[in-house]
C-alpha cells in the first residue's frame, strides 16, 4: 500500500513543530508520499484507489462522484457516524476500523487482479 498526502494549503512554518517532525519522519518512508498542495485534489484522486479524507472536506465527496471508495477518518473517535457535514459518506473511527476497511479494499483489489 502506498500513502499519499495531500495538504489543503502549505502552511510552512505556521504548522506546529510537532506535525512538521511528523510530516519530515513519515516523509522517509518510501510507502508514503508527500504531495504539493497546488496539485489538484482531482488530479490525486484520478490516480488513488480509494480516498482517506480528514476532517470533513470535499475530497470524499469527489471520489466518490468519481467512483472512489471514500470514507472520513476520525482517528480520536469524537464525530458521530450520522453527522450531516459527512453528506452521508462513511466516518470510521479509530485504527480498528480503518485497518478493517483497508483490509478489505486490499482484498478486494487481489481478488479483481486475479479475475484479469
Amino acid at each position: 500500500i502506498k500513502i499519499i498526502f495531500k495538504r489543503k494549503r502549505n502552511i510552512g512554518k505556521n504548522a506546529h513543530p510537532y506535525y512538521r517532525t511528523f510530516l519530515d519522519r513519515i516523509a522517509k518512508n518510501p510507502s508514503f508520499v508527500l504531495i504539493d498542495s497546488d496539485i489538484s485534489a482531482i488530479r490525486v484522486i484520478e490516480k488513488c484507489s480509494a480516498v482517506i479524507s480528514m476532517p470533513f472536506t470535499s475530497t470524499a465527496i469527489l471520489a466518490k462522484e468519481m467512483g472512489k471508495p471514500s470514507i472520513y477518518y476520525d482517528s480520536k473517535g469524537i464525530i458521530q457516524k450520522d453527522d450531516r457535514a459527512s453528506h452521508g459518506t462513511t466516518v470510521f473511527s479509530g485504527k480498528e476500523e480503518l485497518k478493517i476497511w483497508i483490509d478489505h479494499l486490499v482484498q478486494n483489489e487481489r481478488i479483481s487482479k486475479e479475475n484479469d
